[in-house]
């Protein structure tokens, strides 16, 4: 991973405003992020590292895995989520669903996908997060797979700023939840199986991270009815992801020009046992929050 020195700079000043009293945090918040165009979700960002659906599954266009349309979520089931838990947990779903077929250029479905966002966004208070004019755009036939994908993110990216912009942590949470655990479906169904298909067990072991920083955030919701029980599930997800096979190494600073380059660290790798049972509990889950 390479950062330059410039985000370094602002990600110690950040850690060192985040680490004040709470009276003068916010304060001194806002002036970093005047000063330097920093907007909310970057902060967000910058601490959880949490990446959106798109983030996720443009790393599998580079993978090795079989097309799992028949698996996605079914654009004509929206109206089975009447509770605002469950429309909040498939928003991110239904987020990450249409990025994967941005990714595979399948026009014609992630048209039906948008919509169902769009009806989501508006049941949950989030109005105008796409504009008619760009949606319409997604049916012209030079449209390239690169605007689709964008095009994708955008719902997911808006909810994100608006959630953070109205105080609401807790239902943030909620859809992060639902785009990290459809991304992990999606990715575990393509897998050809264990060893049949290695950069999806290296993806699959990478998401250790991606989930110990979803659980942080959550953590900060804990007391939340809603968020309650999805604390208990990552629990039981980082639980079995303990159980990898894993090797520590220190971690060395280098610097080449402008860069920094962090090497070693945690290195884990997928077995087999934790892949099968990975695999069944990511399964049941998903069927338990989206069915």
């Amino acid at each position: 991973m390479k950062l330059n020195l410039s985000q370094i700079t602002l990600l110690l000043v950040l850690l060192a405003l985040f680490s004040c009293k709470q009276t003068t945090k916010e304060k001194k918040v806002s002036e970093s992020i005047k000063e330097n165009n920093v907007t909310n979700e970057d902060i967000i960002r910058t601490f959880y590292n949490i990446p959106s659906p798109s983030e996720q599954l443009n790393r599998l266009r580079e993978l090795d895995g079989a097309d799992v349309f028949n698996n996605l979520l079914s654009p004509n089931d929206v109206y089975l989520y009447n509770t605002q838990k469950r429309r909040l947990i498939v928003f991110g779903s239904y987020a990450a669903d249409a990025s994967y077929l941005a990714s595979k250029s399948r026009k014609g479905q992630i048209v039906n996908y948008l919509a169902v966002l769009r009806t989501l966004s508006n049941d949950l208070g989030m109005q105008n997060l796409l504009s008619d004019k760009l949606l319409e755009s997604i049916t012209k036939p030079n449209q390239s797979a690169d605007s689709l994908f964008l095009m994708a993110d955008k719902y997911y990216i808006n909810a994100f700023d608006q959630m953070i912009t109205s105080n609401k942590g807790a239902d943030l949470g909620l859809i992060l939840f639902g785009g990290w655990l459809e991304t992990m479906n999606i990715t575990l169904q393509s897998s050809y199986g264990f060893n049949k298909s290695t950069k999806i067990n290296e993806f699959i072991a990478d998401q250790k991270l991606v989930a110990e920083n979803l659980m942080s955030y959550l953590l900060d919701y804990q007391e939340n009815e809603s968020v309650t029980g999805i604390v208990e599930d990552m629990g039981d997800i980082l639980t079995l992801y303990e159980r990898m096979d894993c090797t520590y190494t220190e971690t060395q600073v280098k610097k080449s020009g402008q860069n920094l380059t962090l090497n070693g660290g945690t290195k884990c790798v997928l077995t087999k046992e934790v892949y099968s049972e990975m695999k069944v509990m990511i399964s049941e889950l998903r069927n338990e929050y989206t069915k």
